[in-house]
């Protein structure tokens, strides 16, 4: 993914929304999660490439009882932090 990026992310970004839909962001309590879209997130991010406004998606949840894992909690694997 962060080759794709990096070559072409117009592309990239116009065939991920296609088949994967928009990255998913959930507002719980006024603080944002990461719902769907983890790894083209990872991969914007290693690759320095904006994400497009228009392929996010942030969604209320507040007032939700939903398990959740703040990204810093996360077990990384060794070599990807």
């Amino acid at each position: 993914m962060v080759q794709e990026l990096k070559t072409d992310p117009a592309k990239f970004w116009r065939e991920a929304l296609a088949k994967d839909g928009p990255i998913e962001i959930w507002e719980i309590n006024g603080e944002r999660w990461l719902f769907n879209g983890n790894h083209r997130y990872q991969a914007a991010v290693q690759a320095g490439v904006d994400i497009p406004t228009s392929h996010i998606k942030i969604v209320d949840k507040t007032g939700l009882t939903i398990p959740t894992w703040r990204f810093d909690q996360m077990t990384w694997l060794s070599g990807l932090k």
